[in-house]
């Protein structure tokens, strides 16, 4: 039996690919990708492709593997971006949260890839019907 990594903050990608009970080695060799860009994905020091989190998503059988998480993630930033955005300008106590709502933005526009890629694939293979 595999075992379970005990690191307390871990992304979305690396709760997925526990909780569909698979060794970062076997999710590798299902995905035809590197342990390392798997493990960089899972640690936050890489960012997931929208081909990588449609990879994931397929794998570990989880559609909107990534869009729940940005969606959350959004919804808490929604009043601090009104916030930051209601004067026009940003000033230096706002940055870090700035920089935050940025990055969830982006990690946004990679799910919205991941899921046309992954609706494109559905339809292709007749899963869905257009």
């Amino acid at each position: 039996m595999p075992r379970k990594s005990t690191k307390e903050d871990k992304n979305i990608y690396f709760k997925s690919r526990e909780d569909a009970g698979y060794t970062r080695e076997k999710a590798c060799e299902i995905m035809n990708i590197s342990q390392g860009t798997l493990e960089r994905i899972e640690y936050g020091t890489q960012n997931a492709t929208p081909y990588d989190v449609a990879a994931m998503a397929d794998a570990y059988k989880k559609p909107s593997l990534p869009l729940l998480s940005n969606l959350n993630a959004l919804n808490r930033d929604k009043d601090l971006l009104i916030d930051i955005a209601s004067d026009g300008r940003i000033a230096e106590d706002e940055l870090e949260g700035f920089s935050r709502i940025t990055h969830d933005l982006e990690q946004m526009s990679v799910s919205i890839e991941t899921m046309k890629l992954w609706i494109k694939s559905a339809v292709a293979i007749g899963a869905i019907q257009k």
